[in-house]
């Protein structure tokens, strides 16, 4: 469904949001937690029938279920509108064992910029300043693609950009 005309997705009954989350939690094994933040907290998981890593987003258990539902849909449906290669993908949205709405995606393996920053403050500071200001930059790119679609990121932090292995930057 396409965003409403204030650019957020409008809202799904119950019945369509269960139509359009079929995927049973059971089909994946939860591991660590890989971080929180102020909607909820997002784990490692294995996608059993394929074998791959995947994340797992659910809502904070304190958000109430439909606050909860319209949260995580609204950042499914928004992201998987950027289809972009420094943007972690969406594979489905899916219920736990306890019917809570939740996301699962890309797993990045690797490091949020955070978690570089702090291992890299004993750097010189003009190395320091060229690698991160190069992140910042590849940052900037992806935020500007984002908003030429209309689309604004609420929570940018260093948390919230990942870098793999490969020295690639995705933003979540």
């Amino acid at each position: 469904m396409p965003p409403s005309s204030e650019g957020e997705p409008s809202p799904l009954s119950e019945r369509e949001f269960e139509l359009q989350t079929s995927t049973k939690v059971s089909y994946y094994r939860r591991r660590k937690p890989l971080g929180h933040g102020g909607v909820g907290i997002v784990h490692e998981a294995q996608q059993l029938a394929l074998g791959r890593d995947v994340a797992i987003k659910a809502a904070h258990a304190d958000l109430p279920p439909d606050e909860a539902r319209q949260l995580l849909l609204r950042e499914a449906r928004v992201t998987s509108v950027l289809e972009h290669p420094s943007i972690v993908p969406i594979y489905a949205l899916a219920h736990n064992g306890n019917g809570r709405p939740i996301i699962i995606m890309r797993r990045i393996q690797g490091e949020t910029w955070g978690a570089r920053l702090l291992r890299t403050s004993a750097m010189r500071s003009e190395e320091r300043l060229s690698e991160h200001l190069e992140l910042l930059e590849q940052v900037a790119r992806i935020v500007h693609f984002a908003h030429g679609r209309g689309i604004i990121h609420r929570d940018l932090k260093p948390e919230n950009v990942l870098l793999d292995g490969e020295g690639h930057v995705r933003l979540s």
